[in-house]
Order: structure tokens, then C-alpha cells, then sequence
């Protein structure tokens, strides 16, 4: 049997019963793609081709669940980073005042050898103060890129959503394996939830980026 997941009448295609179309189909699960993943490698009736598509379409709704799961975590990550913002940058003013008015001072009593060590430790910091420099520098540029990236999604997010849906409606191939329609119909839903789970993820990231140009 197809376990988890499968397009109405395919269950019923493979026990030799009628549809039931009033039934709703289970959300799909790992454990689901999983089980069509291996009935589909250990089926006789199927060739290779058709095996590989079962598998790349399995292997592609299993790592957009995992993309799903972790959407939550980087939506709160990215809107508790926008509320710090502006914390980060009076910290960074206040340091930076105080390295202003602070006076150098040259350790007194040490060796050479000391004293070449002390000098080196100043390059190593000034080396990272100019690394991290030229990064916040260049944030501008690459916050503008991954901006546009994001509202291209954002606008494209409803008729992604409405492809999917018209390919989750239209009939399966009479000729096509039962597997393949549960893997490639699991694909769709799984892609459906990504598209929509990455939605609120896309707009606190979008947020950010907006309140770190506002006080560059």
C-alpha cells in the first residue's frame, strides 16, 4: 500500500477498490515520502526511468520539509534582529567614542622580544577592525541585491502558489504509475507549504534590511 500520502483514487488503484473522493488526503510527512522513496526501488513493475523520477521528486519534498521546519525559527530570528538594531548601533557609537578619547598608552618595562609580541597582537587587531570594516562597508551593496531578490518572491509568491494549485487539480496521466502520481502530487503539496511557510520569513528578513539601511 501507498503509506501517508497519495492522490485520491491511487490508494484505491493499488488495493482494487473504488475512490472516495470525500476522503481528504493526509498531510504529507517524511515518513510517507520515505515509504513511496522504497516501495518504488523495490517495485519489479517499474523501470529505472521511472524509478529516478519517484526519487528525485521524493528527495525534493523531503528537503523542502526540512526547509519548512527551520522557516519559523528564521522568521522570529530575523524580526527579533530588527528590534536590536538600533541597540547594536548606540553600542557601537558608544564604543566607538570611547576608543576616540581614549589615550594609547606603551607598556613600559618590557623586552623586545615583549614588545615585539605587543606589536603584533596590535596588528592581528587592527587587521580584524579593518576586516569587519570593509564587510559593514559592503553591506549596503549586498542588503540592496538580496532586497530585490526578496520582493521579486514576495510579487511572484500568488501565482507560484496558483501553478502549483492548477497542477495539484489537473488529472494524472492515465498512464502513469501510481507512485509516480503519489511522489509527484507529494512534491506539489510540499512545494505549496514551502511557498507559503517562507512567506512571513521573507518579510521580517525584508524588515530588517529596511531598519539596518535607516540607521546606516
Amino acid at each position: 500500500l501507498l503509506l501517508g500520502f497519495a492522490p485520491r483514487g491511487v490508494l484505491a488503484q493499488a488495493v482494487g477498490t473504488s475512490p472516495a473522493p470525500t476522503i481528504q488526503e493526509p498531510a504529507v510527512s517524511a515518513e510517507a515520502l520515505e515509504a513511496i522513496q522504497k516501495q518504488a526501488a523495490d517495485s519489479a513493475d517499474l523501470d529505472e526511468a521511472t524509478k529516478q523520477k519517484i526519487d528525485d521528486a521524493v528527495s525534493q519534498a523531503l528537503d523542502s520539509l526540512k526547509r519548512i521546519a527551520n522557516t519559523g525559527a528564521q522568521a522570529e530570528q530575523y524580526k527579533t534582529e530588527t528590534d536590536r538594531i538600533q541597540q547594536r548601533v548606540d553600542e557601537l557609537k558608544q564604543k566607538l567614542s570611547q576608543l576616540q578619547n581614549s589615550k594609547p598608552t606603551v607598556p613600559t618595562g618590557l623586552s623586545l622580544a615583549e614588545l615585539e609580541q605587543e606589536v603584533g597582537k596590535r596588528e592581528v587587531e587592527l587587521a580584524e577592525l579593518k576586516t569587519a570594516l570593509a564587510k559593514l562597508e559592503a553591506e549596503p551593496t549586498v542588503r540592496a541585491a538580496r532586497r530585490r531578490e526578496i520582493r521579486n518572491l514576495l510579487l511572484t509568491a500568488t501565482q507560484r502558489l496558483a501553478d502549483v494549485q492548477q497542477q495539484l487539480d489537473a488529472a494524472a496521466p492515465e498512464d502513469e504509475p501510481p507512485l509516480l502520481t503519489a511522489a509527484r502530487r507529494a512534491e506539489l503539496e510540499v512545494r505549496r507549504r514551502l511557498i507559503e511557510a517562507e512567506l512571513p520569513t521573507l518579510q521580517n528578513e525584508l524588515a530588517k534590511y529596511d531598519a539596518e539601511d535607516a540607521v546606516d
